[in-house]
């Protein structure tokens, strides 16, 4: 059930629960969510290349950096503070702010 193209995700998460380093599992609980999130794109792929012509991928990646662009403009990358204070106060005042 947890195996996935030959991994044996039970494992890995059973070795990163028993691990006593927080940064490690950190980073492996990253790592595992990118790779899997990869491997679904990539799997998909083929499908997405028989529905759709080559010119309907050129207006989605415009449409995509517009869209990303015009997001950092909007946000002003306020998002990424929210965690960062120390203080509850502080973090609701760049909430409210973003």
């Amino acid at each position: 059930m947890y195996n996935f193209v030959g991994v044996n995700f039970k494992n890995i998460f059973n070795k990163i629960s028993s691990s006593k380093q927080s940064f490690t599992k950190a980073v492996l609980t990253l790592i595992t969510g990118s790779s899997i999130a990869q491997l679904v794109s990539f799997a998909v792929s083929p499908l997405l290349t028989r529905l759709y012509a080559p010119e309907d991928f050129g207006v989605f990646q415009i449409f995509s950096s517009i869209s990303g662009i015009a997001g950092v403009i909007a946000t002003g990358r306020l998002e990424m503070a929210i965690m960062l204070p120390k203080e509850r106060q502080n973090a609701i005042n760049i909430f409210i702010l973003s």
